[in-house]
């Protein structure tokens, strides 16, 4: 990712959701990303967080998104593991094969069932219930498939799989993993001021 607008820092910055990097209240601008997760074995510092949007209970949301810059010398690969590279963006669509690959479920294949939703989405650390606007929903192909998402997937960038376009950001899974919710790409994008970088 690239940032559009002239007055930020020149440099590759990690997209992930809001509520994955950025800290619900205080100053976002800054705080430390780490990789992996905090609660998983050897966390190490690789970027900081450069803006992010914000979520409320009061005001239906539009982007669960943030961006980082990576600190200097971090190395980084441009291409989504197991996936490959991303060849641009694309609106998603009902009926449309997707894929994406999640911290907690790894590689998966899915189709979208339903676009244009508003949802309430629990935030567990809160215990609320967050209003979200015109997101898509991605399930499983076959009942019996391994789960198309779970918690812990937040922030992966969901993929049409027959042209490899960027269609949306995961932000919310269902327990059993039947299906997940994600954020059309273009609404991030522009949200957060940022464009995709191609390799």
């Amino acid at each position: 990712m690239r940032s559009a607008r002239a007055s930020d820092p020149n440099g590759v910055l990690v997209l992930s959701n809001s509520h994955v990097l950025a800290p619900d209240s205080g100053r976002v601008q800054g705080t430390e990303v780490v990789q992996p997760a905090a609660d998983d074995e050897g966390p190490e510092t690789v970027g900081a967080v450069l803006r992010a949007t914000r979520l409320t209970r009061t005001v239906p949301i539009t982007a669960d998104g943030a961006i980082a810059q990576l600190n200097e010398g971090v190395a980084f690969e441009n291409t989504i593991c197991t996936v490959g590279d991303v060849a641009g963006t694309l609106d998603p669509a009902a009926k449309m094969k997707v894929e994406k690959h999640g911290r907690t479920s790894g590689h998966s294949t899915g189709i979208i069932a339903a676009i244009g939703i508003t949802a309430q989405v629990n935030d567990p650390e809160h215990d609320v219930e967050l209003t979200f606007l015109d997101l898509f929903r991605v399930e499983q192909i076959g009942a019996h498939d391994p789960p198309v998402g779970k918690l812990g997937d937040s922030g992966s960038l969901v993929v049409d799989a027959a042209s490899r376009k960027a269609v949306g950001l995961l932000n919310a899974a269902d327990d059993l993993g039947s299906f997940y919710f994600a954020q059309p790409i273009a609404t991030v994008l522009k949200d957060l001021e940022i464009t995709l970088e191609l390799k």
